[in-house]
This record gives structure tokens, sequence and C-alpha cells, in this order.
């Protein structure tokens, strides 16, 4: 697979990831976490961050989620080459519903 292909890969699985957060324990959602290790595998600041998620879903008090899951995300996006620095954090973790 060549470097362009990997590429497009992982803006595919980010936009899913962050087209899908408004439901995150839906099925799109769910399917999206689970292909990150395959298409991030070479990305250990990807990697990382989804253990730090991991783990801050796994305590109880759920202490720290948003950050982890902002961090996760923004991480995703430097690893595509879709990063802007300049939007806010909150935007990450806020999404647009017409059902809200």
């Amino acid at each position: 697979m060549n470097r362009m292909e990997k590429r497009k890969l992982k803006i595919d699985l980010t936009r899913q990831l962050l087209g899908h957060r408004f439901s995150i324990q839906g099925e799109q959602f769910s399917s999206a976490m689970n292909q990150v290790i395959a298409i991030f595998h070479d990305e250990p600041r990807v990697l990382k961050r989804l253990e730090k998620l991991h783990s801050c879903l796994k305590d109880p008090m759920k202490r720290n989620v948003h950050d982890a899951f902002i961090d996760f995300l923004q991480e995703c996006c430097i690893a595509s080459k879709i990063y802007n620095q300049e939007l806010e954090r909150s935007l990450y973790i806020e999404t647009f519903n017409a059902k809200d």
C-alpha cells in the first residue's frame, strides 16, 4: 500500500469518527473505533491516545473522559494531516444534531 492510500484510509476513518461521535454507542462509531488499531498502526501517538481513552472509559468514575476523547480525536486529525490548531477544543466533543 502506498503513502497516498494510507493517508486516504486515515482521513476516511477520522471522518467516520468525527461524523458519528454524536452516537458513541452506535454501530458506526463502534466500527470506526475498532478499526483504529489497524489504520493507525504506524502512528504511536494515536495509539497512545487510544490507550488513554480506553483507560478513562474503564474508570468507574469516568474521570477525564472528555479530555481523553478530545485528545484522541485531535491526534487522529494530526496523523491524517487535517488538523487545524485554531479550532476550539470543545468542537471536538460538541455535536451538531438537529434533534437537540
